[in-house]
């Protein structure tokens, strides 16, 4: 494990830095308490890396089980999080979660998406 301190997506050398780390991964793990969305989740998924996550705030409306990762209850911990890894690599689904992950990013998880959702909700109130 590699801790990495805070990285700055607006400063090119801290962009590159995430980006490298992103494409190195296997995994994107984020054992969140408290979280009200996630952007990061996001990222991950353009990258086609599962994520392992908490059941908590808005990440279940990003991280759907078995599709761009897994959530794993408030009380799991790195033993747990240890085991859903294992899991996954034994069951054979690994590769399956890299590409529905980078399909979820292509379909819901852009902001190109976003904004022609939010333009079809405001023409829906509109009329």
């Amino acid at each position: 494990m590699k801790v990495i301190p805070f990285l700055n997506k607006n400063k090119k050398e801290d962009a590159e830095i995430l980006r490298k780390l992103y494409i190195e991964s296997n995994f994107f793990i984020m054992p969140s308490r408290k979280e009200f969305y996630g952007v990061v989740f996001c990222e991950s998924a353009a990258f086609g890396l599962p994520v392992l996550s908490s059941i908590t705030g808005g990440i279940p409306t990003i991280v759907k089980d078995g599709v761009n990762g897994y959530l794993l209850p408030l009380s799991a911990d790195g033993k747990d999080y240890a085991e859903k890894i294992i899991e996954i690599i034994n069951s054979g689904t690994y590769e399956h979660l890299c590409n529905s992950s980078r399909q979820r990013y292509e379909e819901v998880l852009n902001w190109d998406i976003a904004g022609k959702n939010l333009e079809k909700k405001l023409k829906e109130l509109y009329n």
